[in-house]
């Protein structure tokens, strides 16, 4: 079988791809640093650099390589390379790629970032979401990597004469680039052209069972402020979930620990009552520098709180960051990928015994999720 290593800049995306590697037919792991060897199937590696400098970002990827670097040119090496993308080329993409390009000897990088099953293309050189220029969307208001053009070059920046973004509009036009790789190319992108890359090489729908049902005491981690997070919030009210917010105490002040306090117990609580809530910022993003990232240090170190307390069975967790931020307050090792809920949306399975759902802010989380937890 394949040994196929992926590398991303942030939890969910890792996910994504795990999850996608699964439904082709291949057993897939997530890490933040590389074996020294690959197992048969895809390891997908989570580099947390989205948030980064340039140098920073390089650094990080570097070092979560660094064990297979002498194996590159090895047997115990991988089969194929993937350098997976944020899908609107947020983040330090360029300088993460030079160094991936350098350990696996890649003159030239085949960028493809547009994920065409979501309405994400790119035409004459020009990003558009389901026909509206990128810039015209909420994308210009992301409060880290705020798109001021629809231009695909100008939204990468820096490519240094290496990296090619071509038009693509359609899952054929992704198959057409994937079948046009060489040894001489790195393929990067979202995860429609990864499934492109993986059906060129000859893989299609696996054999996987059925998702286990998620069990319960259930905690739904909300730390994002997409639409898709708010829709949480009232979903959750519909199916008799309770929505623990954080304290307007703690929101003014992270540092206060008595609130912090007074939130675990509120969740706690809720979840001996009733075995299932969310635990939620349950605010606007606040894009002043540091606070954002300090609430949502606040919000792991409160469900490390709670898992101290209370047997969870079951995280849900919105967004990258969010759920690396609570994977590094547990203490969480690699985690096996369990199932893939539905496309992006990833259930995982620390040694722990604890299983973590993780998927991007900008997603839905799927019609089973509720329905596995109503019955529950």
């Amino acid at each position: 079988m394949i040994r196929l290593l992926a590398i991303a800049d942030d939890l969910s995306g890792a996910a994504e791809i795990a999850g996608a590697a699964l439904r082709l037919g291949l057993p897939a792991r997530l890490a933040e640093i590389a074996p020294d060897s690959l197992d048969p199937g895809a390891t997908v590696l989570n580099t947390d650099s989205r948030s980064l400098t340039p140098c920073d970002a390089a650094t990080a990827v570097a070092a979560a390589l660094a064990p297979l670097q002498r194996a590159a040119d090895s047997a115990a090496g991988p089969d194929f390379v993937y350098k997976k993308t944020d899908s609107v080329l947020r983040g330090p993409i360029s300088a993460e790629l030079r160094v991936i390009q350098t350990i696996f000897h890649k003159p030239r990088v085949l960028l493809v970032p547009q994920n065409p099953s979501r309405g994400r293309t790119i035409r004459s050189g020009h990003y558009f979401i389901n026909e509206i220029p990128l810039h015209r969307t909420t994308f210009a208001n992301d409060p880290l990597h705020p798109a001021h053009s629809s231009h695909a070059e100008t939204l990468l920046g820096d490519t240094a004469g290496s990296i090619h973004i071509p038009d693509a509009e359609s899952e054929s036009d992704l198959l057409a680039h994937a079948q046009s790789l060489d040894a001489t190319l790195l393929p990067a992108g979202g995860v429609d052209f990864f499934i492109a890359c993986l059906r060129s090489l000859g893989f299609s729908a696996g054999s996987a069972a059925n998702p286990p049902k998620l069990a319960t005491p259930a905690l739904f981690v909300n730390g994002s402020a997409s639409a898709y997070s708010r829709e949480l919030l009232v979903l959750a009210q519909q199916h008799h979930i309770p929505v623990v917010r954080m304290p307007q105490e703690l929101f003014d002040n992270p540092d206060d620990t008595a609130a912090l306090l007074a939130w675990v117990i509120e969740a706690a609580t809720a979840l001996t009552d009733h075995r299932r809530a969310v635990l939620s910022i349950g605010r606007e993003s606040d894009h002043r520098l540091g606070v954002a990232e300090r609430l949502q240090s606040r919000l792991a170190a409160a469900v490390r709180e709670i898992c101290s307390r209370i047997a969870i069975q079951q995280l849900l967790v919105d967004g990258g960051a969010t759920a690396s931020a609570v994977c590094q307050s547990l203490h969480l090792g690699p985690l096996a990928v369990v199932a893939e809920l539905a496309p992006g949306v990833v259930q995982t399975a620390a040694g722990t015994g604890l299983h973590l759902a993780i998927k991007p802010g900008s997603y839905a989380w799927p019609a089973s999720v509720w329905a596995d937890l109503a019955a529950s």
